[in-house]
């Protein structure tokens, strides 16, 4: 029995020297995989842009201001989703047509300007934000144009034909991949979309398009 019991022993020791020495010279082994994207014309789209209304405000001998606070969307939103693949920046524009009276086309509201704010609030819908993808690098350049709107410091200028398509949105190179997402409200670290309207105007509802243009590439 001794003997049974060393033998087992010695074949136990040999198989575990053995097995340690075929460990040893294991080679490293290498693991991958490949992410595609979409095409550009297919990848990098403005996925969600809300209405813009601004409620009712009264006419008075003072410039008048209101906001989308006071409007039918208490938070619109605009939404830019890039899946491409190739986190090569963009930038959103806006443009406004001229402010209309219905009913009355040839009555325009005069001396009006939309004001795009600053917003230190992004959101990236559900998806986790990767490294050099940070809200915090995607602001708008701060802009003046003409009479600035009032306590406001920071943020964007749209006027009817006199300053084209305005930067509100920026995603610099080598960012903004995934869903981004800019809110205007008055919630914390957000302002809203506010406008001014000089005295002088007649009175009645006035409606304007605006249009926004996602670009390819940062803002120059």
């Amino acid at each position: 029995m001794k003997k049974i019991m060393l033998s087992s022993t010695l074949v136990l020791g040999f198989v575990a020297a053995a097995s340690m020495a075929a460990n040893a010279a294991l080679p490293d082994t290498e693991t991958s995989l490949t992410l595609t994207g979409k095409p550009v014309a297919e990848g990098l789209k403005i996925t969600k842009a809300d209405k813009i209304t601004f409620g009712t405000g009264e006419i008075g001998v003072d410039t008048l201001f209101l906001d989308t606070s006071k409007g039918e969307v208490k938070k619109p939103q605009v939404e830019v989703t890039d899946v491409t693949g190739l986190n090569a920046g963009w930038h959103v524009t806006a443009s406004l047509s001229e402010f209309k009276k219905d009913g009355a086309d040839e009555v325009i509201l005069n001396g009006v300007q939309l004001f795009f704010p600053f917003s230190e609030k992004w959101t990236t819908g559900n998806n986790p934000i990767v490294d050099g993808s940070t809200p915090a690098t995607l602001k708008v350049t701060d802009f003046t144009q003409g009479t600035t709107v009032a306590n406001h410091k920071n943020g964007v200028i749209v006027s009817p034909g006199v300053n084209g398509e305005a930067n509100i949105m920026n995603a610099a190179a080598k960012q903004g991949g995934g869903r981004w997402n800019m809110e205007y409200s008055t919630e914390a670290g957000n302002r809203p979309i506010s406008v001014l309207i000089p005295s002088g105007n007649q009175l009645g509802k006035y409606t304007a398009t605006l249009t926004y243009k996602l670009v390819a590439g940062p803002m120059a």
